[in-house]
């Protein structure tokens, strides 16, 4: 059973903080973390997540509460990598994110591209999901592939 966190303990540890963090359970559509508190513990729900054929989206948990977030910063949990810190937002705007998606990645101003060799357009596509975190719907048309390709300063040949 999970118990609350004492009004003396939580008031002892609060801090105004007014970063917003937002954590995610990657491969979960919904989960109850229960993390424990000294002799306490806390239970603590993720939810939102989605597994479509655009992509996976983990299940989140948003808080500006320093103490939940220190509490789950420190659990074994997040020391582990099921949960993960997924975006920050102060004064309701993104400071961090963990994974970049294609919108937000800079182009890169380095004069030499990176050359892969690949065997069809599914290769390039599986390339660059499994080395930027590119969603597959970002990569319909041969034109979407380089051009995301671009972004990132690779270019393909096939073979």
């Amino acid at each position: 059973m999970a118990h609350k966190v004492t009004p003396f303990f939580y008031n002892l540890l609060k801090r105004t903080n007014m970063a917003k963090k937002v954590y995610g359970v990657p491969g979960m559509m919904e989960w109850h973390a229960v993390i424990p508190i000294g002799k306490s513990s806390m239970c603590v729900k993720f939810t939102g997540g989605t597994l479509s054929g655009y992509g996976i989206t983990p299940a989140k948990y948003t808080t500006s509460d320093e103490v939940i977030q220190k509490m789950i910063e420190n659990s074994s949990h997040f020391r582990s990598g099921k949960i993960i810190l997924y975006r920050v937002y102060e004064n309701d705007k993104k400071v961090e994110a963990v994974k970049p998606s294609v919108s937000e990645a800079a182009p890169t101003q380095a004069a030499e591209k990176e050359i892969v060799e690949v065997a069809s357009l599914d290769d390039a596509k599986e390339y660059l999901k499994e080395n930027f975190g590119v969603a597959w719907n970002k990569l319909k048309t041969k034109a979407s592939i380089l051009e995301v390709a671009e972004k990132f300063n690779i270019e393909f040949v096939v073979k």
